[in-house]
Protein backbone atom coordinates (compact mmCIF):
# COMPACT_ATOMS: atom_id res chain seq x y z
CA UNK A 1 0.00 0.00 0.00
CA UNK A 2 1.24 3.47 -0.76
CA UNK A 3 1.19 6.26 1.10
CA UNK A 4 -0.11 9.52 -0.88
CA UNK A 5 -1.02 13.03 -0.10
CA UNK A 6 -2.43 16.64 -1.19
CA UNK A 7 -2.06 19.48 -0.32
CA UNK A 8 -4.33 22.73 -0.53
CA UNK A 9 -3.16 26.07 1.08
CA UNK A 10 -6.19 27.60 1.79
CA UNK A 11 -4.64 31.24 2.62
CA UNK A 12 -8.19 32.94 4.37
CA UNK A 13 -6.87 34.41 6.78
CA UNK A 14 -2.82 35.20 7.75
CA UNK A 15 -2.16 36.28 10.76
CA UNK A 16 0.55 36.52 13.04
CA UNK A 17 0.86 35.19 16.18
CA UNK A 18 3.61 36.71 19.09
CA UNK A 19 5.20 33.60 20.66
CA UNK A 20 5.39 35.39 24.63
CA UNK A 21 2.78 34.59 26.39
CA UNK A 22 0.17 31.70 26.01
CA UNK A 23 1.13 28.77 28.30
CA UNK A 24 0.35 25.58 25.50
CA UNK A 25 -1.89 22.86 27.34
CA UNK A 26 0.54 20.02 26.40
CA UNK A 27 3.25 20.87 28.94
CA UNK A 28 1.01 22.43 31.78
CA UNK A 29 -2.12 21.56 33.60
CA UNK A 30 -3.03 25.42 33.31
CA UNK A 31 -4.93 26.89 31.18
CA UNK A 32 -3.52 30.89 29.98
CA UNK A 33 -5.29 33.77 31.33
CA UNK A 34 -6.64 36.30 29.04
CA UNK A 35 -4.01 38.87 29.52
CA UNK A 36 -1.62 36.21 27.90
CA UNK A 37 -3.12 35.42 24.93
CA UNK A 38 -0.71 36.04 21.68
CA UNK A 39 -2.21 38.90 19.70
CA UNK A 40 -3.31 39.18 15.87
CA UNK A 41 -2.90 41.77 13.77
CA UNK A 42 -4.81 42.28 10.98
CA UNK A 43 -4.52 40.04 8.14
CA UNK A 44 -4.90 40.11 4.49
CA UNK A 45 -6.50 37.67 2.16
CA UNK A 46 -4.16 35.53 -0.21
CA UNK A 47 -5.96 33.04 -3.41
CA UNK A 48 -7.18 29.97 -2.29
CA UNK A 49 -4.99 27.21 -3.98
CA UNK A 50 -7.04 24.57 -5.79
CA UNK A 51 -6.70 20.77 -5.21
CA UNK A 52 -3.45 19.69 -6.83
CA UNK A 53 -2.12 15.89 -6.31
CA UNK A 54 1.32 15.91 -5.40
CA UNK A 55 4.02 13.00 -5.83
CA UNK A 56 3.24 9.89 -4.59
CA UNK A 57 5.07 8.28 -1.42
CA UNK A 58 6.26 4.34 -0.41
CA UNK A 59 4.07 3.29 2.81
CA UNK A 60 5.46 4.35 6.13
CA UNK A 61 7.11 1.34 7.19
CA UNK A 62 5.84 -1.03 9.93
CA UNK A 63 6.78 0.30 13.24
CA UNK A 64 10.33 -1.32 14.21
CA UNK A 65 12.03 -0.33 17.82
CA UNK A 66 14.70 2.77 17.42
CA UNK A 67 18.24 2.28 17.20
CA UNK A 68 20.69 4.69 18.04
CA UNK A 69 19.71 8.53 18.05
CA UNK A 70 15.96 9.51 19.02
CA UNK A 71 14.90 12.82 17.16
CA UNK A 72 14.78 16.10 19.38
CA UNK A 73 11.87 18.48 18.46
CA UNK A 74 12.47 22.04 19.75
CA UNK A 75 10.52 25.21 19.99
CA UNK A 76 11.12 26.99 16.34
CA UNK A 77 11.01 30.78 15.47
CA UNK A 78 7.66 30.37 13.58
CA UNK A 79 4.41 30.32 14.83
CA UNK A 80 1.12 28.78 14.72
CA UNK A 81 -1.97 31.12 14.39
CA UNK A 82 -4.38 27.76 14.42
CA UNK A 83 -2.25 24.73 15.45
CA UNK A 84 -2.18 21.32 13.44
CA UNK A 85 -5.84 19.18 14.28
CA UNK A 86 -7.10 16.06 12.55
CA UNK A 87 -10.52 17.23 11.43
CA UNK A 88 -11.11 13.95 8.84
CA UNK A 89 -10.07 10.00 9.45
CA UNK A 90 -11.14 6.51 7.76
CA UNK A 91 -9.36 3.63 7.65
CA UNK A 92 -6.94 4.55 5.17
CA UNK A 93 -6.36 8.28 5.54
CA UNK A 94 -6.62 12.06 7.53
CA UNK A 95 -6.95 14.88 7.04
CA UNK A 96 -4.53 17.85 9.03
CA UNK A 97 -5.69 21.65 9.31
CA UNK A 98 -3.50 24.48 10.50
CA UNK A 99 -2.35 27.53 9.71
CA UNK A 100 1.41 29.31 10.02
CA UNK A 101 2.42 32.77 10.09
CA UNK A 102 5.70 31.71 7.70
CA UNK A 103 5.84 28.19 6.92
CA UNK A 104 9.30 28.31 4.92
CA UNK A 105 11.45 25.84 5.29
CA UNK A 106 8.61 23.27 7.19
CA UNK A 107 7.21 20.19 5.77
CA UNK A 108 5.00 17.84 7.42
CA UNK A 109 6.08 14.54 8.92
CA UNK A 110 4.08 11.62 9.26
CA UNK A 111 5.63 8.50 10.90
CA UNK A 112 4.30 5.29 12.52
CA UNK A 113 3.79 5.17 16.45
CA UNK A 114 7.25 2.92 17.50
CA UNK A 115 9.40 4.85 15.01
CA UNK A 116 11.57 7.65 14.29
CA UNK A 117 10.49 10.62 13.01
CA UNK A 118 13.36 10.08 10.02
CA UNK A 119 11.47 6.77 9.35
CA UNK A 120 8.65 8.34 8.42
CA UNK A 121 7.90 10.75 5.14
CA UNK A 122 7.70 14.18 5.12
CA UNK A 123 5.85 16.78 2.70
CA UNK A 124 7.35 19.88 2.26
CA UNK A 125 4.78 23.23 3.03
CA UNK A 126 4.70 25.61 0.35
CA UNK A 127 7.01 28.68 1.31
CA UNK A 128 4.54 31.72 2.63
CA UNK A 129 2.20 32.34 5.18
CA UNK A 130 -1.63 30.48 5.03
CA UNK A 131 -4.23 27.83 6.19
CA UNK A 132 -2.96 23.90 4.96
CA UNK A 133 -5.34 21.36 4.55
CA UNK A 134 -3.08 18.17 4.30
CA UNK A 135 -4.91 14.80 3.32
CA UNK A 136 -2.86 11.52 3.88
CA UNK A 137 -3.90 8.62 2.15
CA UNK A 138 -2.24 4.90 2.21
CA UNK A 139 -2.05 4.32 5.92
CA UNK A 140 -2.90 1.38 7.56
CA UNK A 141 -6.48 0.64 9.31
CA UNK A 142 -6.37 0.76 12.90
CA UNK A 143 -3.07 2.13 12.97
CA UNK A 144 -1.27 4.99 15.40
CA UNK A 145 0.82 7.61 13.23
CA UNK A 146 2.14 11.19 14.58
CA UNK A 147 2.19 14.05 12.63
CA UNK A 148 3.99 17.16 13.24
CA UNK A 149 5.35 20.31 11.29
CA UNK A 150 8.98 20.34 11.50
CA UNK A 151 12.11 22.07 9.95
CA UNK A 152 15.10 19.49 9.92
CA UNK A 153 18.46 21.06 11.53
CA UNK A 154 20.53 17.77 10.84
CA UNK A 155 22.12 15.41 13.31
CA UNK A 156 18.35 14.39 14.34
CA UNK A 157 17.31 17.71 15.70
CA UNK A 158 13.90 19.22 14.11
CA UNK A 159 12.22 22.81 15.17
CA UNK A 160 8.60 23.05 15.39
CA UNK A 161 6.50 26.54 15.09
CA UNK A 162 5.42 27.39 18.44
CA UNK A 163 1.83 27.95 20.06
CA UNK A 164 1.82 30.81 22.39
CA UNK A 165 5.18 30.20 23.36
CA UNK A 166 5.38 26.05 23.63
CA UNK A 167 5.50 23.18 21.80
CA UNK A 168 2.21 21.67 20.16
CA UNK A 169 3.53 19.13 17.67
CA UNK A 170 3.56 15.88 17.30
CA UNK A 171 -0.27 15.06 17.35
CA UNK A 172 -1.98 11.38 17.46
CA UNK A 173 -3.40 10.01 14.15
CA UNK A 174 -5.56 6.56 14.92
CA UNK A 175 -6.76 5.08 11.77
CA UNK A 176 -10.38 3.59 11.76
CA UNK A 177 -9.73 -0.26 11.42
CA UNK A 178 -11.25 -1.97 7.99
CA UNK A 179 -14.92 -1.40 7.86
CA UNK A 180 -14.71 1.37 10.15
CA UNK A 181 -15.84 -0.23 13.31
CA UNK A 182 -15.67 -0.52 16.45
CA UNK A 183 -14.65 3.09 17.02
CA UNK A 184 -14.70 5.02 20.74
CA UNK A 185 -15.93 8.30 20.54
CA UNK A 186 -15.46 11.32 23.41
CA UNK A 187 -18.39 13.92 23.46
CA UNK A 188 -18.35 17.38 24.72
CA UNK A 189 -20.34 20.22 24.16
CA UNK A 190 -20.34 24.13 25.62
CA UNK A 191 -16.89 24.13 26.65
CA UNK A 192 -15.86 28.03 25.46
CA UNK A 193 -15.50 29.87 28.61
CA UNK A 194 -11.34 28.63 28.62
CA UNK A 195 -11.60 27.29 31.88
CA UNK A 196 -9.47 25.13 34.06
CA UNK A 197 -11.96 22.61 34.51
CA UNK A 198 -12.70 22.22 30.62
CA UNK A 199 -8.91 21.49 30.82
CA UNK A 200 -9.75 18.49 33.24
CA UNK A 201 -12.28 17.37 30.81
CA UNK A 202 -10.44 17.57 27.97
CA UNK A 203 -7.32 15.04 29.58
CA UNK A 204 -10.25 12.67 31.35
CA UNK A 205 -11.62 12.51 27.33
CA UNK A 206 -7.50 12.19 26.33
CA UNK A 207 -7.41 9.15 29.12
CA UNK A 208 -10.27 7.42 27.61
CA UNK A 209 -8.21 6.57 24.55
CA UNK A 210 -10.96 7.87 22.00
CA UNK A 211 -10.87 7.58 17.89
CA UNK A 212 -12.63 10.38 17.29
CA UNK A 213 -14.19 13.95 19.40
CA UNK A 214 -17.16 15.02 18.86
CA UNK A 215 -18.18 18.66 20.04
CA UNK A 216 -21.89 19.44 20.20
CA UNK A 217 -21.56 23.28 19.65
CA UNK A 218 -20.40 26.60 21.31
CA UNK A 219 -16.82 26.57 21.21
CA UNK A 220 -15.93 29.58 22.38
CA UNK A 221 -18.16 32.42 24.26
CA UNK A 222 -17.64 35.59 25.13
CA UNK A 223 -14.81 35.96 22.08
CA UNK A 224 -15.24 39.97 22.78
CA UNK A 225 -13.39 39.08 26.29
CA UNK A 226 -9.80 38.87 23.47
CA UNK A 227 -8.93 41.07 21.00
CA UNK A 228 -9.84 38.95 18.24
CA UNK A 229 -12.06 35.64 17.38
CA UNK A 230 -8.59 34.32 16.21
CA UNK A 231 -7.03 35.25 19.82
CA UNK A 232 -10.69 33.68 21.91
CA UNK A 233 -10.07 30.55 19.37
CA UNK A 234 -6.92 30.15 20.41
CA UNK A 235 -7.13 29.85 24.04
CA UNK A 236 -10.60 29.04 25.14
CA UNK A 237 -10.54 26.23 22.08
CA UNK A 238 -7.15 25.11 21.02
CA UNK A 239 -5.31 25.99 24.08
CA UNK A 240 -8.18 24.58 26.88
CA UNK A 241 -8.70 21.09 24.73
CA UNK A 242 -5.47 20.70 23.49
CA UNK A 243 -5.34 17.30 25.08
CA UNK A 244 -8.00 15.65 23.49
CA UNK A 245 -7.13 17.48 20.58
CA UNK A 246 -3.82 15.86 20.84
CA UNK A 247 -5.18 12.58 20.96
CA UNK A 248 -8.94 11.98 18.47
CA UNK A 249 -9.87 14.01 15.04
CA UNK A 250 -12.11 16.49 16.22
CA UNK A 251 -15.91 17.01 14.56
CA UNK A 252 -17.96 19.91 15.82
CA UNK A 253 -21.24 21.06 14.96
CA UNK A 254 -22.16 24.89 14.79
CA UNK A 255 -23.73 26.58 18.12
CA UNK A 256 -25.28 29.86 18.40
CA UNK A 257 -22.30 31.42 19.90
CA UNK A 258 -19.69 30.34 16.84
CA UNK A 259 -22.12 32.70 14.72
CA UNK A 260 -22.69 35.65 17.10
CA UNK A 261 -21.09 39.22 15.68
CA UNK A 262 -18.07 38.96 18.48
CA UNK A 263 -16.96 35.48 16.60
CA UNK A 264 -16.82 37.26 13.22
CA UNK A 265 -13.72 37.85 11.71
CA UNK A 266 -13.17 39.25 8.02
CA UNK A 267 -17.02 38.92 7.49
CA UNK A 268 -18.21 35.72 8.13
CA UNK A 269 -18.21 33.73 11.24
CA UNK A 270 -14.28 32.67 12.19
CA UNK A 271 -15.67 29.02 13.45
CA UNK A 272 -15.81 28.22 9.61
CA UNK A 273 -12.13 29.44 9.26
CA UNK A 274 -10.93 26.60 11.74
CA UNK A 275 -13.16 24.09 10.20
CA UNK A 276 -13.25 24.62 6.63
CA UNK A 277 -15.53 22.17 4.07
CA UNK A 278 -13.19 18.93 3.72
CA UNK A 279 -13.66 16.93 0.97
CA UNK A 280 -13.77 13.55 2.72
CA UNK A 281 -17.26 14.81 4.79
CA UNK A 282 -19.01 15.82 2.12
CA UNK A 283 -21.25 13.74 0.54
CA UNK A 284 -21.10 15.24 -2.90
CA UNK A 285 -19.35 18.54 -4.54
CA UNK A 286 -22.91 20.08 -5.33
CA UNK A 287 -24.03 20.06 -1.49
CA UNK A 288 -20.10 21.70 -1.00
CA UNK A 289 -20.90 24.65 -3.15
CA UNK A 290 -24.24 24.79 -1.95
CA UNK A 291 -22.73 25.92 1.62
CA UNK A 292 -20.46 28.34 -0.16
CA UNK A 293 -17.09 26.89 1.31
CA UNK A 294 -18.49 27.08 5.20
CA UNK A 295 -19.26 23.96 7.24
CA UNK A 296 -22.27 24.27 8.14
CA UNK A 297 -23.72 20.42 7.73
CA UNK A 298 -21.64 17.36 7.02
CA UNK A 299 -21.65 13.56 7.37
CA UNK A 300 -19.09 10.89 8.94
CA UNK A 301 -19.66 7.53 7.75
CA UNK A 302 -18.32 4.77 9.73
CA UNK A 303 -19.09 1.57 8.09
CA UNK A 304 -23.23 0.95 8.63
CA UNK A 305 -23.61 4.02 10.55
CA UNK A 306 -23.55 7.46 8.81
CA UNK A 307 -23.14 10.09 12.09
CA UNK A 308 -24.87 13.31 10.35
CA UNK A 309 -23.24 16.94 11.63
CA UNK A 310 -26.02 19.49 10.94
CA UNK A 311 -26.58 22.72 11.75
CA UNK A 312 -29.31 24.03 13.79
CA UNK A 313 -29.06 28.01 13.56
CA UNK A 314 -30.37 28.13 10.52
CA UNK A 315 -34.11 27.45 11.80
CA UNK A 316 -33.02 31.08 13.28
CA UNK A 317 -31.25 32.89 10.46
CA UNK A 318 -29.24 32.38 6.77
CA UNK A 319 -31.07 31.19 3.71
CA UNK A 320 -29.88 27.86 3.85
CA UNK A 321 -32.24 25.64 5.79
CA UNK A 322 -34.51 24.43 3.21
CA UNK A 323 -31.24 22.96 0.95
CA UNK A 324 -30.62 21.49 4.55
CA UNK A 325 -33.70 19.62 5.62
CA UNK A 326 -32.92 18.35 1.65
CA UNK A 327 -29.89 17.16 2.29
CA UNK A 328 -30.95 15.33 5.73
CA UNK A 329 -33.73 13.71 3.97
CA UNK A 330 -31.35 12.18 0.94
CA UNK A 331 -29.01 10.96 4.08
CA UNK A 332 -31.59 9.63 5.87
CA UNK A 333 -33.10 7.57 3.05
CA UNK A 334 -29.61 6.21 1.89
CA UNK A 335 -30.05 2.82 2.19
CA UNK A 336 -26.86 1.53 1.86
CA UNK A 337 -26.23 2.76 6.15
CA UNK A 338 -28.44 0.36 8.62
CA UNK A 339 -28.64 3.27 11.08
CA UNK A 340 -28.09 7.10 11.21
CA UNK A 341 -26.90 9.20 14.23
CA UNK A 342 -27.88 13.10 13.81
CA UNK A 343 -25.81 15.77 15.94
CA UNK A 344 -26.71 19.29 16.68
CA UNK A 345 -26.53 21.90 18.92
CA UNK A 346 -29.90 22.87 20.24
CA UNK A 347 -31.81 20.03 21.36
CA UNK A 348 -35.54 18.97 20.43
CA UNK A 349 -36.03 18.04 23.62
CA UNK A 350 -34.72 19.37 27.30
CA UNK A 351 -35.84 20.07 30.48
CA UNK A 352 -33.38 22.53 30.96
CA UNK A 353 -33.60 26.60 30.64
CA UNK A 354 -33.64 26.32 26.75
CA UNK A 355 -37.02 23.79 26.65
CA UNK A 356 -38.32 25.76 23.76
CA UNK A 357 -35.41 26.64 21.46
CA UNK A 358 -36.26 23.11 20.00
CA UNK A 359 -39.20 23.86 19.02
CA UNK A 360 -38.15 23.95 15.53
CA UNK A 361 -36.68 21.19 15.36
CA UNK A 362 -39.27 18.78 16.62
CA UNK A 363 -41.50 20.07 14.01
CA UNK A 364 -39.20 19.93 11.07
CA UNK A 365 -36.84 16.93 11.97
CA UNK A 366 -38.12 14.74 14.81
CA UNK A 367 -40.54 13.64 12.50
CA UNK A 368 -37.86 12.37 9.70
CA UNK A 369 -35.57 10.81 12.62
CA UNK A 370 -39.15 8.78 13.89
CA UNK A 371 -39.65 7.33 10.11
CA UNK A 372 -36.03 6.51 9.62
CA UNK A 373 -33.43 4.29 11.22
CA UNK A 374 -32.50 6.70 14.29
CA UNK A 375 -31.39 5.30 17.32
CA UNK A 376 -29.53 8.15 19.25
CA UNK A 377 -29.85 12.19 18.58
CA UNK A 378 -26.80 13.76 20.86
CA UNK A 379 -27.24 17.68 21.02
CA UNK A 380 -25.92 20.46 23.56
CA UNK A 381 -27.10 24.14 24.31
CA UNK A 382 -28.29 23.40 27.75
CA UNK A 383 -25.57 23.36 30.55
CA UNK A 384 -26.16 19.92 31.98
CA UNK A 385 -26.57 16.38 30.98
CA UNK A 386 -30.07 14.55 30.34
CA UNK A 387 -30.88 11.60 28.99
CA UNK A 388 -34.96 11.28 27.27
CA UNK A 389 -37.04 8.23 24.96
CA UNK A 390 -39.43 8.93 22.95
CA UNK A 391 -40.76 7.11 20.35
CA UNK A 392 -37.82 4.38 20.10
CA UNK A 393 -35.14 7.26 20.21
CA UNK A 394 -32.95 7.89 22.96
CA UNK A 395 -31.80 11.96 22.97
CA UNK A 396 -29.14 13.03 25.42
CA UNK A 397 -28.13 16.56 25.97
CA UNK A 398 -24.54 16.84 26.48
CA UNK A 399 -23.80 20.49 26.93
CA UNK A 400 -21.80 20.04 30.45
CA UNK A 401 -18.24 21.18 29.45
CA UNK A 402 -17.94 23.93 31.73
CA UNK A 403 -19.15 24.82 35.35
CA UNK A 404 -21.41 27.12 34.00
CA UNK A 405 -24.49 24.62 35.05
CA UNK A 406 -28.21 24.60 34.58
CA UNK A 407 -30.66 22.96 37.01
CA UNK A 408 -33.48 21.31 35.34
CA UNK A 409 -36.75 22.69 34.92
CA UNK A 410 -40.02 21.12 35.21
CA UNK A 411 -39.04 17.75 34.19
CA UNK A 412 -40.68 16.34 30.92
CA UNK A 413 -42.88 13.53 30.71
CA UNK A 414 -39.76 11.59 28.94
CA UNK A 415 -37.49 12.71 30.40
CA UNK A 416 -34.92 9.52 32.64
CA UNK A 417 -31.85 10.89 33.92
CA UNK A 418 -30.58 14.32 34.42
CA UNK A 419 -28.12 16.18 36.07
CA UNK A 420 -26.41 19.59 36.77
CA UNK A 421 -22.79 18.81 36.63
CA UNK A 422 -19.88 18.94 34.34
CA UNK A 423 -19.25 16.13 32.63
CA UNK A 424 -18.42 14.28 28.73
CA UNK A 425 -19.05 11.24 27.04
CA UNK A 426 -17.74 8.27 25.71
CA UNK A 427 -19.05 6.17 22.84
CA UNK A 428 -18.35 2.86 22.34
CA UNK A 429 -19.79 2.05 18.51
CA UNK A 430 -19.96 -1.56 17.08
CA UNK A 431 -22.22 -2.78 14.33
CA UNK A 432 -24.27 -4.24 17.37
CA UNK A 433 -24.70 -1.55 19.64
CA UNK A 434 -23.98 1.95 21.03
CA UNK A 435 -22.92 1.90 24.89
CA UNK A 436 -22.83 5.14 26.37
CA UNK A 437 -21.08 6.50 29.60
CA UNK A 438 -21.15 9.92 31.14
CA UNK A 439 -18.09 10.76 32.87
CA UNK A 440 -17.34 13.74 35.42
CA UNK A 441 -13.76 15.46 35.38
CA UNK A 442 -12.66 12.62 37.90
CA UNK A 443 -13.65 10.11 35.75
CA UNK A 444 -16.84 9.20 38.20
CA UNK A 445 -19.26 7.30 35.96
CA UNK A 446 -22.70 9.98 36.05
CA UNK A 447 -25.11 7.69 34.12
CA UNK A 448 -24.27 4.58 31.43
CA UNK A 449 -26.76 2.67 29.04
CA UNK A 450 -26.54 0.45 25.73
CA UNK A 451 -28.89 1.04 22.54
CA UNK A 452 -28.76 -2.36 20.81
CA UNK A 453 -28.63 -2.35 17.13
CA UNK A 454 -30.38 -5.08 15.29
Amino acid sequence: MKLRHWVVLLGIIVLPILSAGCQSAPTTRSVPTTEALPKASPSHTIPTASLQPTATYTAIPTAQPTQGQVAVIVPGSNNYVRPPTVQDVSSTGATVVFELDDSAGYSLYCWAEGSDVSEGISIPLQAGSGSYMIALDGLNPGSDYHVAILSDHGSHTYSTPRFGGELWDPVRVHTLPDGGLPVRIAVLGDSGFGQVLTYDLAQAMAAQKPDLFIHTGDLVYNANQEDTPVAAFQLKFFATLSPILHQAAVFPVVGNHELYDDARWNGRAYYFDVFPMLPGLSSSESWAEIQGGNREWYRLELGPLQFLFLDTQLFYGGNLRGEQNEWLQERLADGAFRYSIPIFHVPPYTSGRHRLDGTPVVRSWVPLFENSHVPLVLSGHDHNYERLFQDGITYVVSGGGSTALYQQGRPLDISQVFFAQSHFLILDVSAKSIHVSAFSSEGATLDEFTIDLP
